[in-house]
């Protein structure tokens, strides 16, 4: 099931303009279907903050046809926000210590702009440690975006991030070390993904909307990936990072075949629609043709 708009956060009136389903919350109470409450700690920068919302809102709320999701926004005090931004903080998201209080199912933390090459050395490190901290032994499963995964690794695992000398990016293989994890569901032993330090794909680089496909095993044509990147911009039109989107397209085909089945119905009865008209025309015609001729012989006979 979808997203529950259990507050009054722009984000879901945008999602239902755009065609998502977003459930009130007397529609979700009359269903006995199991919730689940994700926090989203988002550390983008004033502009692309409430874009932030809406994609990953929409990313969660298509992830799972049989769960309710109950998102909480919430964000680090630390992190420095113009007047509008904060006005939207203060009115629609929720405090750590309130959804500390009453806990989660799972958690997304995004990137944030840095400005020390250290991450400890930023505003933001001590308060989100502090989350990282606590979600490691409360909450069940913890998605971190661009920054965030370097934050982890350098505070659980110690391994700070090392600038290199020149941008690495590109398509790089991967594999499947736990098959048993639910993240790499159905994906081969072996798969390609794109990397980059803004975005994967030149489209995108060069700040616009960029997609492309690429097989996960180039000697089966069906097994392409589509990828799908989206800039995410600063006030000054800079771009601040990337939302990238991978899906198998084999997972489109259910709906291929069905929109194959319909566009096949509606051909069928267009075209025993023509046909009727046309028979109808010819029968019509036919007629019209048959008077005239009859109406010429009774001339040539005297008859008219």
């Amino acid at each position: 099931m979808p997203l529950v708009a259990h507050n009054a956060l722009p984000t879901f009136d945008r999602l239902r303009r755009d065609g998502i389903t977003v459930l009130s919350t007397e529609r979700a109470a009359n269903q006995e279907i199991r919730e689940l409450h994700v926090g989203l700690l988002n550390m983008m920068p004033d502009a692309a903050l409430e874009a932030t919302e809406r994609q990953f809102y929409r990313l969660v709320g298509e992830s799972n046809p049989i769960a309710q999701f109950y998102m909480h926004p919430f964000t680090l005090p630390a992190l420095p926000r113009g007047a509008a931004a904060q006005a939207h903080i203060a009115q629609f998201y929720e405090s750590f210590d309130a959804i500390r209080g009453a806990g989660l199912d799972a958690l997304i933390i995004t990137g944030a702009n840095v400005s020390h090459p250290n991450l400890a050395d930023e505003p933001f490190w001590q308060p989100l440690i502090e989350v990282i901290d606590w979600a490691w032994d409360n909450v069940t499963s913890t998605l971190c975006s661009c920054l965030a995964t370097h934050a982890v690794m350098q505070f659980r695992h110690g391994q700070a991030r090392v600038k290199q000398p020149h941008k690495i990016w590109g398509v790089y293989e991967h594999r499947v070390t736990d098959a048993r994890h639910p993240l790499v569901a159905d994906i081969n032993t072996r798969f390609d993904v794109p990397h980059s330090r803004w975005n994967d794909v030149y489209r995108t680089l060069r700040g616009e909307y960029g997609a492309r496909s690429t097989r996960s095993d180039p000697g089966d044509e069906d097994s392409t990936v589509m990828h799908v990147a989206a800039p995410i911009r600063d006030a000054r039109g800079g771009i601040v990072g990337v939302l990238t989107v991978a899906k198998p397209n084999r997972a489109m085909a259910p709906f291929i075949t069905r929109s194959q089945k319909i566009v096949a119905r509606w051909g069928f009865v267009l075209m025993g629609t023509a046909l009727l008209v046309g028979i109808a025309a010819a029968w019509w015609l036919s007629r019209q043709l048959g008077a005239l001729r009859r109406y010429a012989d009774a001339v040539a006979a005297g008859e008219r």
